[in-house]
């Protein structure tokens, strides 16, 4: 598991570099989220708000978002699924000075 962060994390910073979104897997569905040297400060606002949902329907966009939502058991999802996926946006992004 410490391989798959390593290699994320380097990913992410790969990407930040060439200014490129940051591509991740979820739940078998693909989805791409900018480096976090590229967000408004209304996201990092957010964040000092706890306005989660914001942040990543935000980050995602309207129609990653809406995909995401979609493709939960039933086309709908749980406060664990958020969790889950918020975790594994973390994952990826990591910390930009990492």
């Amino acid at each position: 598991m410490t391989d798959t962060r390593k290699s994320r994390s380097t990913a992410a910073r790969k990407a930040a570099a060439a200014g490129e979104p940051i591509v991740f897997e979820f739940e078998g569905d693909e989805y791409q989220v900018p480096p976090s040297e590229q967000w408004d400060v209304e996201l990092l606002e957010a964040f000092e708000e706890h306005r989660y949902v914001f942040m990543v329907r935000t980050l995602l966009g309207a129609d990653q978002y809406a995909r995401w939502k979609a493709t939960g058991p039933g086309g709908r999802r749980t406060i664990a699924d958020f969790d889950e996926f918020m975790n594994a946006i973390n994952g990826v992004l990591g910390s930009p000075n990492s």
